[in-house]
């Protein structure tokens, strides 16, 4: 046996150095591994719900806004959500409902921005004062709290007898409600 009062300084300074890095070094790849472990969480869905109805009331205790869809599955790493055919439904309260379809839809962790893709379409149904109104798009990216809805792509809106065809759209459709149409503009209007 190898007495350490035996050894020379410096090989047993290189020693003692050697050991120490290699114990760091051992120390810190754990730490890597098990944070590498609880960052990675696996793309799996964490809950789904089939045939989704959901009310969001506001504080007067009046409808504000309505979804439904086919299904909706929560994942667990992001906490996003994805819908199949998802409807929205927003309430006013000085007029007809607007109401939103989509083939797929994708909602963020904090529910503030969702991504409604394939055809998408918007239609308010007419009142006493007011004609009905239908928007036919793609790709329509949606702020539901803030009832705002938007997408760059090509863009039929008809009303009656009068259509719109434009590429880009910014709506909102609070109170009071209006939508911008942002390039290549073309209108039919037929006089009343």
């Amino acid at each position: 046996m190898i007495s350490l009062s035996s050894l020379p300084r410096p090989i047993l300074t290189l020693s003692l150095i050697f050991v120490g890095l290699g114990s760091w070094y051992l120390v810190n790849q754990g730490d890597e591994e098990i944070k590498k472990g609880h960052q990675e969480l696996p793309h799996v869905p964490q809950y789904f719900v089939r045939d989704l109805d959901m009310t969001d009331m506001g504080a007067d205790g009046l409808p504000e806004r309505h979804v439904e869809s086919i299904n909706m599955v929560q994942y667990l790493d992001d906490n996003t959500t994805e819908m199949e055919n998802p409807r929205y439904n927003f309430f006013r309260q000085d007029g007809a409902p607007w109401h939103v379809k989509a083939e797929q839809g994708w909602l963020s962790s904090d529910g503030e921005l969702a991504l409604l893709s394939g055809r998408v379409t918007i239609f308010r149904p007419a009142t006493k004062d007011t004609a009905s109104f239908k928007m036919v798009t793609s790709d329509l990216r949606v702020q539901p709290d803030s009832n705002y809805m938007e997408t760059d792509n090509h863009v039929n809106a008809k009303s009656g007898k009068d259509v719109i065809d434009a590429v880009g759209m910014q709506a909102w459709m609070g109170e009071p409600g209006r939508i911008k149409f942002l390039s290549e503009v073309k209108a039919n209007y037929v006089p009343r």
